[in-house]
Formats: structure tokens, C-alpha cells, sequence
């Protein structure tokens, strides 16, 4: 189980637009979505790198849930 966190979603629309995201490349995969929390849950065979592909390709880049970058309002893993 994979857990992201999209920080732009903000309505149903968003939440199909990720959906289908990932059902596309695996239509039996189990995805929730929290537009409270902006957090996706991902029960998939997909590799996380596939995952966060499709996602960026949709217009919802993701970040794994719990990363600097995913709780901060501003990333310093790199300075």
C-alpha cells in the first residue's frame, strides 16, 4: 500500500482525475482519496515510480506522504 500527498486537489473532479490516473494502468487497483488531508491511498501492483508518473502526467504531481516535502509549506531536503 502506497501513500501520497497531492497538495492541489480540491474538489470531486480532482479525485476522478486521480482515480483514473491509476485505474488506467491497473483497473482492479484500490484508490482513496482524503481532499481533507489531500492524502491518496494506492493498493496497487504498480511500482511507485509508475504511480507517481501517471499522477504527474494527470496534472497531480504527488509526493510520498510523509516526506519533508509532502508536511512543509516550503522543501529543504536540499539545502
Amino acid at each position: 500500500m502506497l501513500q501520497l500527498k497531492i497538495g492541489n486537489m480540491t474538489c470531486r473532479h480532482c479525485i476522478e482525475i486521480v482515480r483514473k490516473a491509476i485505474l488506467h494502468w491497473q483497473a482492479d487497483a484500490k484508490v482513496e482519496v482524503d481532499l481533507t488531508t489531500q492524502l491518496v491511498t494506492i493498493d496497487s501492483k504498480l511500482v511507485k515510480e509508475d504511480i507517481l508518473a501517471a499522477l504527474d502526467k494527470a496534472g497531480y504531481p504527488a509526493k510520498t506522504a510523509g516526506s519533508c516535502c509532502s508536511t512543509q509549506l516550503k522543501c529543504h531536503c536540499n539545502s
